[in-house]
């Protein structure tokens, strides 16, 4: 509580009084509309849906899907987890989902908070226990259209803790946070429902199991869609997970309904699916991520899973305006969370996937939206959504469809995969700057190694507790550190990034079939923004280390610099050196940077000499994640001034520290941070077999070289650091 007043006191102070308070007044008429809405909730039947037959729109010829890249053992492997309701999600191990887990705990930490039901009938009486009465009537006939035999998936738990959220409760009242070791990311990692698309682009490879998987989409989707009553239970406390559940249930429906030759999927769960698909749209409308003071990557996943709701659902009066208002805000915010150099400004370059990633989908997805539904941009009426424009008001563009996004947007578009192509290590991982909470919008192509349970249960921490019986013999580790999709996917729209992601082709015929095949020359890069040094003082403290290698390092170097992500790299046949030096992102709130200012990666002959740790895990255990963004973590310099940046939350610091260039050739970069009463100057040389790093202090300094006992490659994920 003591933190949060803290959090709260700062931005008011940061903030001009008019803007704060709007903020008020907006977030006490909020309180009072949501007394009304629980009300309603807690004790009323709920709407039965329209019985409108009127067909989703498709925009993806399944056939058309360049799977080639996809690994028919891996696809074999993951369909017999998927059907066994098992999943691998933020380090949890492989577990099946249902309503009788044991969980291995977290860290000690061990919730016994499983129902432990295992009697499912067909009339639905099992859900009287876990829904309210005003509920039972409309879900157990949901229920009733699920398969015979078929065991329901247990939505709200998280399976590593065994803590469980409650679809009695309404959902603005519950619990995040409040006991240790409980993660409220898996249960809405898993209603993230990304293995559903993966699902149908399995069935091409794997034909013969094609009917079950069909017959397995239906099952998951009901079965979610009953048990997870709109703003009931913890699936609907956090608007980003409801935008990127909605994209993934209509992409895999588009793609499964096509192979559906059986009709599998018949016409009541059509009704079913699309009254739920509009509960979707209605609940992002209504509950924006949306604050005049900030947006982020959050808002971006409402808007962009509003997009694929509006652009699916037929032509009304709701859908068109939905589709405007999606299109203008996901411009706004391209504008507003991508710099000028392609780089997003959360100052992690894993949110800068999962924001580029939810950009490209959504971009080419409008490509095709203008071929099939263009004149929903210009009749829509703008009363009922707040900030909605007039049509001749849009930035965008409907009279000349050859440049109907700003010369901007594409820019940053194309300019973000050029940036996580260049950071991309030999070993095709990226440096992991900042947070990484394996975030994704779409997962297509599997990306990551079969290993055996036992290879995983050393490589990992986090799989030490688990029974190896109850794992699988071969065990599927994804690997959140390779971008190669995301790369590809904006290759589908700018072919001049075609090969760049590596085999990944799949993402780019998506892309290609979302936006119709619709292609834009690669645009020239934006005028960055001008930064004024600052007046230096004497830095009397100095250091020098030396690092030595066999190799030569000079041989075809060449630099690439970020400036307004504060990313700069120096790269060789043998050598690779990639240096924080940016600001704390999110235009001050620094909800997903690190202590990291000055700190590298480095690699030479495809060996990582260092590595940013990662970050682990966020509110289950806070002492961990704050070790993790600490300055300590980071083999940067310390001084009396302790943090770069001090914590106000988990999700944000005070905006401390400022980072500049002062100097860049192909063989030698120098930066400068300065925080609270530090100036720190750090100069990297390379010469031909040797790294030399220069530090300069105004104030007495230890430069920490010692890399941590424990690294994390993913949320979650925990290993000991070789030596």
């Amino acid at each position: 509580m003591a933190r949060d007043l803290k959090f709260y006191f700062y931005k008011a102070i940061k903030t001009p009084p008019q803007r704060l308070a709007r903020e008020v007044v907006k977030r006490s008429l909020r309180l009072v509309k949501n007394r009304v809405v629980r009300y309603k909730d807690l004790n009323s039947a709920p709407s039965r849906g329209s019985k409108d037959k009127a067909k989703l729109f498709s925009f993806v010829n399944i056939a058309n899907l360049d799977v080639s890249g996809v690994s028919p053992k891996v696809a074999d492997n993951l369909i017999h987890m998927y059907m066994d309701h098992r999943y691998d999600l933020l380090g949890s191990g492989w577990v099946r989902v249902d309503y009788s887990v044991h969980p291995v705990g977290v860290e000690g930490y061990i919730y016994d908070m499983s129902p432990h039901l295992n009697q499912f009938d067909a009339s639905g009486g099992w859900l009287e226990k876990l829904l309210l009465p005003n509920r039972w009537e409309t879900s157990k006939k949901i229920w009733s259209h699920v398969s015979k035999g078929y065991v329901p998936i247990d939505w709200q738990f998280d399976y590593k803790s065994g803590f469980r959220w409650d679809t009695k409760k309404w959902y603005k009242e519950q619990e995040i946070g409040k006991y240790p070791g409980v993660d409220i990311k898996v249960p809405w990692e898993l209603a993230r429902m990304q293995h559903l698309p993966q699902m149908a682009i399995f069935s091409l490879i794997v034909p013969e199991k094609r009917r079950d998987l069909i017959l397995e989409f239906k099952n998951q989707a009901l079965d979610f869609i009953c048990v997870n009553p709109v703003r009931m239970g913890v699936n609907w406390v956090c608007t980003m997970d409801v935008g990127i559940r909605a994209a993934n249930l209509l992409l895999a429906y588009d793609l499964f309904k096509q192979i559906d030759e059986d009709q599998i999927i018949d016409g009541d769960f059509d009704a079913i699916f699309r009254n739920s698909m509009i509960e979707h749209g209605q609940f992002i409308v209504e509950n924006q991520e949306w604050s005049e003071i900030l947006t982020s990557n959050h808002y971006l996943a409402n808007i962009c899973g509003l997009l694929f709701v509006a652009a699916y659902l037929d032509r009304n009066e709701t859908s068109d305006a939905w589709l405007a208002f999606a299109v203008q805000e996901m411009i706004n915010e391209m504008n507003k969370q991508f710099y000028n150099d392609g780089t997003n400004f959360e100052a992690s370059t894993c949110y800068h996937r999962l924001s580029a990633e939810m950009v490209v989908y959504s971009t080419a997805l409008l490509f095709g939206v203008l071929e099939q539904k263009k004149e929903a941009l210009t009749d829509y009426r703008v009363q009922g959504i707040k900030r909605l424009k007039k049509s001749d008001a849009q930035p965008f563009n409907l009279k000349r469809e050859s440049n109907f996004f700003p010369q901007s947007y594409l820019s940053k578009l194309f300019y973000s995969g050029v940036f996580s192509r260049d950071i991309t290590l030999p070993n095709g991982n990226v440096a992991q700057i900042g947070d990484n909470d394996s975030g994704r919008f779409l997962k297509l192509s599997p990306n990551g190694s079969l290993m055996s349970f036992d290879e995983a249960q050393r490589k990992y921490i986090n799989l030490r507790a688990h029974n190896a019986s109850l794992q699988p013999e071969l065990f599927w580790d994804e690997n959140h550190l390779n971008h190669g999709t995301v790369i590809s996917a904006i290759s589908g729209i700018f072919p001049d990034l075609s090969g760049a992601g590596g085999h990944f082709p799949l993402e780019a015929s998506m892309v290609r079939e979302l936006g119709r095949g619709k292609t834009v020359v690669s645009p020239v890069a934006l005028e960055q923004r001008k930064v004024s040094l600052p007046q230096m003082p004497e830095l009397k403290y100095t250091s020098c280390k030396e690092f030595e290698f066999e190799n030569d390092l000079t041989e075809g170097i060449s630099s690439y610099a970020y400036p307004e992500f504060g990313g700069f790299l120096i790269k060789s046949n043998q050598m690779y050196l990639f240096v924080m030096a940016g600001g704390n992102g999110q235009n001050g709130n620094a909800g997903h940077t690190h202590n990291d200012k000055l700190s590298f990666e480095l690699a030479v002959a495809g060996e990582n000499i260092f590595s940013d740790p990662g970050a682990y895990l966020y509110t289950p255990m806070p002492e961990r994640r704050n070790f993790f963004r600490s300055i300590r973590s980071h083999n940067t310099i310390q001084t009396a001034d302790g943090e770069q940046n001090d914590e106000l939350t988990l999700f944000s610091m005070k905006d401390q520290s400022r980072c500049y260039l002062l100097e860049r050739t192909d063989f030698s970069l120098k930066v400068c941070c300065k925080y609270k009463n530090t100036f720190h100057v750090r100069e990297f040389v390379v010469e031909r077999r040797k790294l030399v790093i220069k530090d300069a202090c105004n104030l007495p300094f230890e430069a920490n070289w010692e890399r941590s006992a424990q690294h994390s490659n993913g949320y979650g994920k925990l290993s000991e650091r070789k030596v």
